[in-house]
């Protein structure tokens, strides 16, 4: 790994597009940026009104690790479900896991964006990725169920979604394998 004095021979130039969301979830502007450096000032944004959200690496353009910033994590948290485009919402899911990955939101707190925003997305496979993050994809990979036991908040919400879940549907087929994947407890065991 390069040492911090040598990042800045490693980073390499993009280009993004940065998206300042309003309160309805609309891009209310989207700026174009270069940039090749940690921290990139954005002229185009100076005097304008803060936006609620911003979306760094907006219409994923770019191949970028986006932190959010207070006030655009605060926002994801209480909005995320509403968001209109499900490329916004597929973003700021990754970033937010992203963010537990590294240690920089806790998984606790995602766990309840989860239980709060999953049964409200309509994308099944934004529904499949995010429920990915619960349990896994293999064994070894990361998880909430890895870094922080949440099989019993999650087994009753899975179960909970799989009863809602249309007969033979996708959905009921992703909360039913989502279920079995978390269910720990012994009545869980007893059925399987």
């Amino acid at each position: 790994f390069p040492r911090p004095s040598e990042i800045a021979f490693c980073l390499r130039r993009h280009a993004a597009k940065v998206g300042l969301l309003s309160a309805s979830g609309l891009a209310a502007e989207v700026i174009d940026a270069a940039y090749a450096g940690p921290r990139t000032p954005l002229p185009a944004a100076v005097g304008r009104p803060c936006p609620e959200l911003v979306l760094p690496n907006y219409d994923d353009h770019d191949f970028a690790k986006v932190r959010l910033d207070a006030r655009s994590l605060a926002a994801a948290k209480a909005r995320l479900s509403e968001l209109p485009r499900a490329l916004d919402r597929s973003m700021l899911w990754m970033a937010l896991w992203e963010m537990v990955q590294h240690g920089e939101f806790d998984p606790g707190e995602y766990a309840e964006l989860v239980v709060r925003h999953l049964p409200a997305e309509t994308n099944f496979q934004l529904q499949a990725k995010v429920a990915e993050t619960v349990y896994g994809r293999r064994l070894n990979s990361t998880s909430l169920i890895f870094l922080r036991d949440e099989s019993a908040r999650f087994e009753p919400f899975f179960a909970g979604l799989l009863a809602e879940a249309s007969p033979g549907s996708d959905a009921q087929r992703l909360w039913f394998d989502s279920f079995v994947r978390v269910a720990r407890s012994p009545a869980a065991e007893r059925g399987r």
